[in-house]
């Protein structure tokens, strides 16, 4: 069998493989920062969460008489 036979075996298999891998990681890729911006948006409002909860619950009443 020639070379050339055999790379355009290689190429045809290989081809596919390579689309299927660079799609696949692209989603991966989206998932991920997808995942980091959900991650933040609740880490942040937790922490909001935190600063309402800290404020309501103060004894404004013992502050106001010192």
């Amino acid at each position: 069998m020639k070379i050339q036979n055999l790379a355009i075996i290689f190429v045809i298999i290989m081809l596919p493989i390579m689309v299927m891998l660079t799609l696949y990681i692209g989603r991966h890729t989206d998932t991920l920062e997808t995942q980091e911006s959900y991650n933040s948006k609740i880490l942040t409002a937790s922490k909001d969460a935190i600063k309402a909860f800290e404020i309501n619950t103060a004894d404004w009443e013992s502050v106001l008489r010192k």
